[in-house]
């Protein structure tokens, strides 16, 4: 039978496949369904050409460095540097006719200019996404680039004076250019500082394990903040001792940590755009959820939480984590009033301090609710240590889709101990032709954003006046599935026993056969 789907153009393939073993993940089939998809996405990706521009931008500079070719040396060069962008030595010689001072200052001034393109490079990446704009210009998640393309234009500014330098005796535009350099480092590492700010606020892995060092985004910007120092100590060093100019080699270090950050922002690159799917790389899941276990142990003895009030959510609410060798208590939280923030009774503080402690939340509601922003928000933003959270909702009343954005600000960067999510959650809209309508991908890649991978999307326009969203994880742990069209994903739910379906497009039978 796995013979015959194997050879079976026309079953159904599952790009977000959790595999068990790197031979499972190089089959045939992966690598035939897998590579076509790969290529799209990249070439649709503005990051991979900015990334592309970079790497060569600092292969450049290590060309520079180490190609005798080049700088005209036999080995490592004795003039200055790239991307620390150190002046050229005066003592570079003449080799049969061939000036290599002219050479390598204007090699300079070349990365200079790709560098520049590569900082616009970036801020179309993150000002566009998705041929949408996504931030506008003076978002503060465009700082650091704005940063970057400051400090470029230092470097660039710098390198066109070195060939002045070469010729100066007396030191002073030497001393000029380093003096450049140094504040061109310093903004170099204030942007650092500030990607690393906007990864934490737009590309955590919150069910990854996210900041670890066999992330490649966590080692690539660890490389290129350390690249930063390593300029600025270079440079003042050379500004404090002129003479060791030419001697000090600090500023060829800094540029092969440059290059290995490079390096790894591409590495990065290519594990979003699913590239590495046979791989068990953090930040992603495919052969990471069968070979990598991100849980941590549940610990014995775990509250549960029992709501009670009229309301649907509270009705369909039930309990998590029950334990066998210790009684947990019950807090009961009222929905049918509004809690005041200013009550202090007794009740009220010992449900916020079980909720603080509480460490694992299931929330299952089959019945459509308008609650959940002014109750399950507040609700489980109090759960600060939560674990382990499995949520399955249905939502009207509402006039834009639950995405992943909005999960990562309203409920996840408030659980910072938070490592499996399992969820469902459909969103039911009224539309009209004001409503832009977003796609599939548009809101999956929301979740792409904030490092949840193994999820999938499917919005449904199926009349002229309403529209569903379904978002949830993979695999898809729940046992019921309602208001569902024929365009549904090709995605097995094994667990399915309830299904509703909307027949507004006439339904066959090999949805069901190869779905359900």
């Amino acid at each position: 039978m796995a013979d015959d789907e194997e050879n079976d153009p026309t079953a159904p393939f599952n790009e977000l496949e959790a595999f068990d073993s790197l031979w499972q993940a190089l089959t045939w089939k992966q690598i035939r369904k897998r590579i076509p998809i790969c290529a799209r996405k990249t070439a649709q990706n503005r990051y991979f050409f900015a990334n592309i521009v970079y790497l060569i931008y600092a292969i450049g500079i290590l060309l520079v460095d180490f190609a005798p070719a080049i700088n005209g040396g036999a080995g490592a060069p004795e003039e200055p540097g790239p991307c620390d962008n150190m002046t050229v030595d005066n003592s570079t010689k003449e080799e049969g006719g061939v000036d290599y001072t002219v050479i390598v200052n204007n090699m300079y001034i070349g990365l200079g200019v790709l560098h520049v393109v590569s900082a616009a490079l970036y801020w179309w990446a993150w000002r566009v996404i998705f041929h949408e704009i996504d931030h506008r210009w003076n978002d503060v998640i465009m700082i650091p680039e704005y940063l970057n393309h400051i400090e470029a234009a230092l470097y660039l500014w710098a390198a066109t004076w070195y060939g002045t330098a070469a010729n100066d005796s007396s030191g002073y535009y030497e001393s000029i250019i380093h003096i450049v350099e140094t504040v061109a480092a310093f903004v170099e590492l204030f942007a650092s500082f500030g990607w690393i700010m906007s990864w934490y606020r737009t590309y955590t892995r919150t069910i990854g394990r996210g900041y670890t060092f066999d992330d490649p985004d966590t080692v690539a910007y660890t490389f290129t903040t350390l690249s930063s120092f390593i300029y600025i100590t270079y440079n003042i060093q050379i500004l404090q001792n002129p003479e060791d100019y030419g001697l000090n080699d600090l500023y060829v270090k800094g540029d092969i940590t440059y290059f290995v950050g490079a390096v790894f922002y591409l590495w990065a690159n290519l594990r979003d755009d699913g590239w590495l799917w046979w791989m068990p790389v953090s930040g992603q899941y495919g052969i990471a959820a069968g070979r990598i276990q991100a849980e941590k142990p549940i610990i014995v003895g775990l509250r549960h939480l029992l709501i009670g009030g009229p309301e649907p959510i509270a009705r369909c609410c039930r309990r998590c984590c029950e334990n066998n060798s210790d009684r947990a208590n019950n807090v009961v939280v009222p929905m049918n009033e509004k809690q005041s923030t200013n009550d202090n009774n007794t009740k009220d503080s010992t449900n916020r301090n079980d909720l603080s402690n509480l460490k694992c939340f299931s929330l299952t509601c089959f019945i459509p609710t308008n609650t959940y922003d002014n109750r399950l928000i507040p609700l489980l933003r109090r759960m600060t240590y939560l674990e382990k959270l499995t949520l399955y909702i249905r939502l009207v009343d509402r006039s834009t889709f639950v995405d992943g954005t909005y999960l990562h600000n309203e409920i996840l960067m408030h659980m910072s101990q938070l490592h499996r999510f399992n969820f469902y959650i459909s969103t039911q809209i009224p539309i009209d032709d004001s409503v832009h309508r977003l796609s599939d991908d548009n809101i999956k890649q929301t979740f792409n954003n904030i490092g949840y991978y193994q999820t999938s999307c499917i919005v449904d326009y199926y009349c002229s006046l309403n529209a569903i969203s379904h978002v949830f994880s993979l695999p898809f742990l729940f046992n019921r599935l309602e208001m569902i069209t024929n365009r549904f994903s090709s995605i097995i739910f094994s667990h399915v026993t309830y299904l509703q379906v909307v027949d507004t497009i006439q339904f066959n039978y090999s949805f069901c056969h190869s779905n359900y």
